[in-house]
């Protein structure tokens, strides 16, 4: 058999809520994602999902005869999708993923109405290693269940810092 034809596929990773909260410092309300997927293959790309349902939390008051989801929860979205990559990206990097700046752009094309799954796709699209930490740039869309897309940001920073 040739070396080819023994190369395996590599494993993708998939991480429910229990494994996001082991990899970031989120738990409870705060973890905002529900599934998160990551292949190797593709190293600066992650997709994760949210399902939302007319009663999740995120609605609350916003607005009551007719649920949006607001944009300050699709940014802590989005946040944790780029704190995951960066844990899984750069595993020797021990410490805690920061959103330093929530990007040069976002754009709010569609409303996002209960109850759906949506998918955010972020990006990896710099990244630097200055004096033990890491600052990396992120784009990232979130599209509805239909595939159109609501959301996009650009240019969301953020850093792995190391645990003091």
């Amino acid at each position: 058999m040739n070396q080819a034809a023994k190369k395996q596929d590599p494993v993708i990773i998939s991480m429910g809520k229990e494994e996001i909260s082991m990899a970031i410092p989120h738990t409870g309300k705060a973890l905002c994602v529900d599934l998160a997927t990551y292949h190797p293959d593709l190293p600066n790309q992650i997709s994760t999902s949210v399902n939302l349902s007319q009663v999740h939390h995120y609605f609350d008051g916003h607005f009551p005869n007719k649920a949006i989801l607001p944009a300050h929860w699709q940014i802590e979205m989005i946040a944790l999708s780029a704190a995951i990559l960066m844990k899984l990206r750069f595993p020797e990097f021990e410490g805690f993923p920061v959103a330093t700046s929530f990007g040069d752009s976002q754009k709010f094309s569609k409303p996002i109405f209960p109850p759906q799954q949506i998918e955010i796709l972020t990006s990896l699209t710099q990244q630097k290693k200055i004096r033990g930490s890491i600052f990396a740039y992120f784009d990232s869309k979130i599209y509805l269940e239909n595939g159109t897309l609501a959301t996009r940001v650009t240019n969301l920073s953020g850093s792995l810092m190391p645990e003091r």
